[in-house]
């Protein structure tokens, strides 16, 4: 459990992640990839093992890895699943299960609550198919009394000539969010009422020397109000229809094989009428997109309990503040600088030891919503300074489950 949640810490965090085969890497990045300052949609999280190609095998071998874990909460404390991850080595669909079962369920509430378990389908093959369906996500999550389901696809749109190293992604995504139980949601965080979400997103890349990724989302929906009754939760008859964008652009400037890495990093969101679930955060990624971290999500967690000290870093990267801070519209700015201070091990299979130091600043509208926040302090105004500024030390091990076979 111990190395669970030290992985789990490493991966929201904006460390360095330089590969020994590239020096386009950096804070963030893994050879041009996604910045973890907001991970990635709902839709394309959580993947589950890397394809692997054995010369040796005859056919497609299925690898699955059984994963034990342990997460705890408030209303259920501790709470044990296994986790199931296959994906043949010579195919691309992938399949991603898990099954838990919580010690307890809160006062009042049904003791069928304490089941809970989750399905994900990457690049689904679909009976009577001959090929995947490249680019297809699929998944169902019943857990901590919230159902979630998604659905998206994504489209390659690069351009792989050799001069021209630029690769963009367009996706379209749904999402319906539906509580099942108000006893397990954290109600700072949630709104505990129904949502359902459309949105679309672009995002181009340009790995270099110097590396750029731009990211572009926009959608809507419409949330109906939770209520809560002594006999549960019962789903209100308001219902508002809601908008939300978000922008980032991001610039790594990468000197001596990896060895200093600086980043650059701009983001702009605003959600109009939308639920707690939805609104623009400061510093973490908002409720709908850490769903699938079981440290993170549940109500008093042991990454979200009262006395943690730890942010899941995303949208505006403001990493100083608490993680339910959220508002109207923001605009941040993010700098950070690291330094590669040791590396252990093969160089196909490094230990890179990082220390960095990074400063934030940005602006949030919150007005009344910040009645929403931990502790409902009023701030007042319709605009709210940020900044933040530190230093620390970072380790990223590079090591992949399918090295087991």
């Amino acid at each position: 459990m111990l190395l669970a949640l030290a992985l789990a810490a490493v991966q929201q965090t904006i460390v360095p992640r330089v590969p020994p085969s590239s020096e386009a890497a950096g804070p963030g990045q893994v050879g041009g990839g996604r910045d973890t300052a907001e991970v990635v949609p709902d839709e394309a999280r959580s993947a589950p093992i890397s394809e692997r190609r054995n010369a040796r095998a005859p056919g497609d071998r299925q690898l699955v890895a059984f994963t034990p874990l342990v997460w705890t909460s408030t209303p259920g404390g501790p709470t044990a699943a296994l986790r199931a991850q296959s994906a043949p080595q010579r195919r691309d669909n992938r399949v991603d299960v898990g099954l838990a079962i919580s010690a307890r369920a809160p006062d009042q509430s049904q003791s069928l609550t304490k089941l809970q378990g989750w399905v994900a389908v990457d690049n689904p093959r679909f009976p009577g198919g001959s090929r995947a369906a490249l680019g297809v996500r699929a998944s169902a999550w019943l857990l901590d009394g919230t159902a979630q389901l998604a659905l998206g696809k994504a489209w390659g749109v690069g351009r792989a000539a050799a001069d021209d190293a630029r690769d963009a992604t367009l996706s379209l995504g749904a999402t319906a969010i539906l509580p099942y139980d108000r006893r397990w949601p954290d109600p700072a965080r949630w709104s505990l009422g129904r949502t359902y979400e459309l949105r679309g997103g672009y995002e181009r890349s340009t790995p270099s020397a110097a590396p750029t990724f731009v990211r572009v989302e926009a959608g809507g929906g419409f949330a109906t109000a939770g209520r809560a009754t002594e006999r549960g939760l019962e789903s209100g008859t308001r219902r508002a229809g809601y908008a939300r964008a978000t922008a980032e652009a991001r610039k790594l400037f990468t000197r001596g094989g990896g060895q200093r890495v600086t980043m650059i990093r701009a983001y702009g969101g605003v959600a109009t009428h939308a639920p707690r679930e939805r609104l623009v955060y400061a510093s973490s990624l908002d409720p709908v997109q850490s769903f699938d971290n079981h440290f993170f999500r549940p109500r008093g967690g042991v990454l979200s309990g009262p006395h943690a000290r730890y942010v899941a870093v995303g949208n505006g990267g403001l990493r100083a503040y608490d993680f339910t801070l959220a508002g109207r519209a923001l605009a941040a700015l993010n700098a950070e600088h690291a330094v590669r201070v040791r590396r252990f091990g093969r160089a196909d299979r490094p230990l890179d030891v990082y220390g960095d130091a990074f400063a934030d600043v940005g602006v949030l509208e919150v007005g009344a919503l910040d009645a929403a926040t931990r502790g409902g302090a009023s701030v007042g105004g319709r605009g709210r300074w940020l900044a933040d500024a530190g230093q620390r030390i970072g380790a990223r091990l590079s090591f992949s489950l399918t090295d087991l076979w």
